[in-house]
């Protein structure tokens, strides 16, 4: 079950928790071992889109070993959320993933960096409309769960043509 889809559900096994803590706990030491840089541009018109630019940096004096959901750049998969709160877009919405991982080591002084690009559309293919909208730079893990999440999230102002 996906991140956002347990987020939804009501219920969730004891077992289930467990796991999800273990998981978690890994999540929080490696996200604060990286510098996260995340970038969107703060307004864009209609017609054009928006470039979403992610980079680790491992400034420590150790290696950091990663477990990411896909090879390439398919562990980035950011969201855009409208003033309400509702996710209205995400990059790999529609994308089936085959369930392989990659496993980057970052060794001392190493970046990584992911780019997207938001067509302003929601997920259903229509033009949104002008106003203030949210990107979240959702980095997945190979269990489905965010390394780099909401709080790297950017407003981005969509203006008229």
């Amino acid at each position: 079950m996906r991140w956002r889809e347990r987020q939804r559900s009501r219920g969730t096994f004891f077992a289930l928790l467990i796991v999800t803590g273990c998981v978690s706990s890994m999540i929080n030491r490696t996200s604060r071992s990286l510098r996260v840089d995340f970038s969107a541009p703060a307004e864009v018109r209609l017609g054009d889109s928006a470039m979403l630019r992610l980079s680790l940096h491992n400034e420590t004096g150790r290696d950091i070993p990663l477990s990411l959901n896909g090879d390439g750049g398919w562990a980035f998969d950011p969201l855009v959320r409208r003033p309400d709160g509702a996710v209205i877009w995400e990059r790999l919405a529609h994308v089936v993933m085959a369930g392989r991982a990659s496993h980057p080591v970052m060794h001392p002084g190493d970046s990584l960096a992911f780019e997207a690009r938001w067509p302003l559309v929601d997920n259903s293919g229509h033009r949104v409309s002008a106003g203030t909208y949210t990107v979240i730079p959702m980095l997945m893990d190979a269990y489905g769960e965010p390394i780099i999440g909401e709080r790297h999230g950017r407003q981005i102002r969509v203006l008229e043509p």
